[in-house]
């Protein structure tokens, strides 16, 4: 991505270098890693497909301190999007190009292809309500080829894939309120080939959740329950069945789903802290 991209390629904050294999090259691909010297600190890697992970541990250079993920598809069994069909290995095959990356030679995926993937990936990720690189990324790929995207995969996409409607409408929306890119006769009319439309609050919803969170507009620290709460909320909203009058129920269930989020709930947080309050008074009383 960085390479593609950005220019300089150093403008993209990058975390590691991530490969995309086939199932039955994993081990011969992590057996030329732990060759080339990086060492794989899970000696459990090979259990990492059984339990439904999309890619193996990271490998790490001691040297230099690169750090390599193998990938064995696009998403984990479990996470949103993973049963798209655009996400499937027969799909996205299709959609890589060969180039020469300083003599080697390699495969990526096409300009429009990467963009849907990254608009997707960001949308489920973990950190969504800080991750600001989905974002970035997004724009750039915009900037630099969104002249050159195939249309007419793009709207097929959009229309076999209805997650994609939501996630970039409302993207795409708030980026252009804040004249950062301007949507493109071509990405409105794809988006318009979808049978469904997002709702005038759904999407006001939608790009308050974006300016609040990723772009924290008020500078706020958000603790992680608030964060994941935004989150579930977000993908709520995403859904390809969003409706205004489902948005009570949107903001009621992600509370709910959010309830189990460990030690940052609040019915978990406030006992907690009361009683370690207590304890350190009278530790001091006493």
């Amino acid at each position: 991505t960085s390479d593609q991209f950005y220019s300089p390629p150093y403008l993209r904050v990058m975390s590691d270098i991530d490969i995309l294999v086939e199932g039955p090259q994993v081990d011969l691909v992590m057996a030329e890693i732990a060759g080339l010297g990086y060492e794989i600190k899970d000696e459990q890697w090979q259990l990492y497909h059984t339990f439904g992970h999309h890619h193996l541990p990271a490998a790490r250079h001691p040297g230099t301190g690169v750090i390599i993920e193998v990938h064995t598809g696009l998403f984990g069994s479990t996470e949103f999007y993973s049963r798209e069909t655009v996400f499937q290995r027969d799909c996205f095959e299709k959609q890589s190009t060969t180039f020469d990356y300083r003599g080697i030679r390699a495969a990526r995926f096409t300009p429009e292809f990467q963009f849907i993937f990254t608009v997707s990936k960001w949308s489920v990720d973990a950190n969504w309500a800080i991750n600001l690189t989905g974002i970035n990324d997004v724009i750039h790929i915009l900037r630099k080829y969104e002249s050159e995207f195939d249309w007419r995969t793009m709207s097929r996409w959009i229309v076999a894939n209805p997650h994609l409607v939501p996630i970039i409408t409302a993207l795409i929306h708030y980026l252009e309120q804040a004249d950062i890119i301007t949507m493109s006769p071509e990405m409105r009319e794809a988006l318009a080939s979808a049978d469904q439309k997002l709702g005038k609050r759904t999407l006001q919803l939608q790009v308050w959740l974006l300016h609040t969170y990723p772009f924290n507009s008020g500078t706020q620290v958000h603790g992680g329950y608030a964060r994941w709460r935004a989150h579930a909320l977000w993908l709520s909203l995403t859904k390809p069945d969003s409706r205004d009058s489902k948005i009570p129920m949107a903001v009621l269930g992600a509370m709910l789903r959010s309830a189990s989020y460990g030690r940052h709930h609040p019915l978990v947080v406030v006992p907690f802290r009361f009683l370690m309050t207590l304890a350190y008074r009278m530790t001091r009383k006493y």
